[in-house]
């Protein structure tokens, strides 16, 4: 162990001592150069032995000299090199421990350069070998070999620059990719918390307007009974709302604890959906609302109702079963608060076709009296309905009242481009759909004033 543990600090030693050389090099560019440049130029006099004439060492400050103007510009050292190099073939016959030089600058101009600095080297390349080998053999096949030798001399060092030239832009490309990725995966991941805290959002909304709402109208209508002297209608009133307050407080509990421990990586997923509508009905109906609701028979099942024999049901997803409750019952909030005096609230759940179609309809106060589209309501159904690949319409009917209508896709594959609008009357042909009050068989008279309603939800063949 003490041996593994010696030999891993020499390993941190000298990577830090790499790393440091590294940054000083990156730092100091002249001065690596000129270190560099000398060290190779003495190098190579050593190696002769000092068997050159002394002006040699004059060549070789030269030629160190022009490969300091790397800092620079390299074309501005690959020119003073080229001068040189012609100098050189026309007065002397020499080689200079500076000519070992050259190769260093190919290189650097090569790994360094843009393409076009790539390629001037790579034609004085050649040029210099021909000279070169042309002055230091000028007969016949050794004149062709010592150009062949100088070539391939030259030609090592710009080839090994352009293979780390490439392999350095493939690391920044890959380094690239990596944060790119790295921000992609940062940006979804916002995304899904904004996601997940909009749906939070639209989900406690739905739980406290609606439970509110109910909960005011059941006060109002038991303050009424208690003061018209009928207790057991006040005992009702007051039934419903304990009722509503404790499902509202279990469905809130339910989201904090989904809030309070996000690292939990727990979701909320809405426990309410189709076959919570009847109660969503009856609770309406408690509160002395004219209901009408027609119900296809096919959803009988996913509304947890009694099929009829022989009705093929319709298979509904969790999220779709979810989505058509909260339309349903976020618009009958907004009547309960917006519509003022009604004669009917007719709910509307069927299938048509390859679509599940939910419609509310009031015949409530005009739109002065309606709410100018300030809140959250009308905006969490467009989201809702629009997460779903659906369609949602939502205005004022031309005869009174309001309409919302959300279409949904049952195939959760399919693949739409429908846009969710508001307007401020609806349609026509949506308004004679709705007209149900004079086309509808199960249409019932509105109760008498003072009377009890006589409201009704029907499984309706569509």
């Amino acid at each position: 162990m003490p041996d593994q543990t010696r030999a891993r600090a020499e390993d941190l030693e000298l990577l830090r001592w790499a790393y440091t050389l590294t940054d000083s090099t990156r730092r100091h560019p002249v001065l690596a150069d000129a270190v560099l440049g000398v060290a190779v130029v003495t190098v190579f006099t050593l190696a002769t032995a000092w068997t050159l004439p002394w002006w040699a060492l004059l060549w070789s400050a030269a030629y160190l000299g022009a490969y300091l103007l790397r800092s620079a510009g390299l074309p501005l050292m690959l020119a003073a090199l080229s001068v040189l190099g012609v100098a050189q073939v026309a007065f002397t016959d020499i080689v200079v421990p500076g000519n070992f030089l050259v190769p260093l600058a190919v290189y650097q101009a090569t790994s360094r350069g843009r393409r076009r600095v790539r390629v001037v080297t790579l034609v004085l390349l050649l040029l210099a070998a021909l000279l070169a080998g042309i002055d230091f053999a000028p007969t016949g096949v050794a004149a062709v070999a010592m150009v062949v030798i100088y070539a391939i001399g030259l030609f090592l060092p710009w080839l090994l620059g352009d293979l780390v030239r490439h392999r350095r832009g493939l690391l920044a490309r890959e380094s690239a990719q990596r944060e790119a990725l790295a921000r992609d995966r940062e940006q979804r991941a916002q995304l899904a918390v904004t996601s997940e805290r909009a749906a939070i959002a639209r989900e406690m909304h739905d739980i406290i307007a609606h439970s509110l709402s109910v909960v005011i109208v059941q006060a109002d209508g038991g303050r009424y009974a208690a003061q018209a002297g009928q207790l057991e209608g006040a005992q009702t009133a007051l039934d419903q709302i304990a009722t509503t307050a404790r499902e509202a407080l279990g469905e809130t509990r339910r989201l904090v604890g989904v809030l309070r421990d996000p690292a939990s990586g727990a979701e909320y997923t809405p426990g309410q959906g189709l076959g919570d509508l009847p109660a969503l009905i009856g609770r309406l109906e408690d509160s002395h609302l004219p209901v009408q609701a027609i119900l296809d028979p096919t959803l009988a099942e996913a509304m947890g109702l009694e099929p009829e024999g022989g009705v093929p049901q319709t298979e509904v997803s969790t999220s779709l079963s979810a989505a058509a409750y909260r339309v349903v019952q976020e618009a009958t909030t907004n009547v309960i608060k917006h519509a003022g005096a009604i004669t009917v609230l007719r709910i509307r759940v069927r299938v048509e076709g390859t679509d599940l179609t939910v419609s509310v309809a009031d015949d409530g106060e005009g739109p002065t009296a309606r709410d100018a589209g300030g809140g959250h309501g009308i905006l969490g159904m467009h989201e809702r309905v629009a997460a779903l690949g659906g369609e949602l319409l939502t205005g004022m009917r031309s005869g009174g009242g309001f309409l919302v209508r959300a279409r949904f896709p049952l195939d959760p594959g399919a693949v739409r481009r429908r846009r969710s609008r508001q307007t401020d009357y609806v349609p026509d042909t949506v308004e004679e759909e709705m007209a149900m009050a004079v086309t509808d068989p199960h249409h019932t008279d509105p109760p008498a004033p003072g009377a009890s309603p006589a409201p009704e939800h029907t499984l309706e063949t569509p």
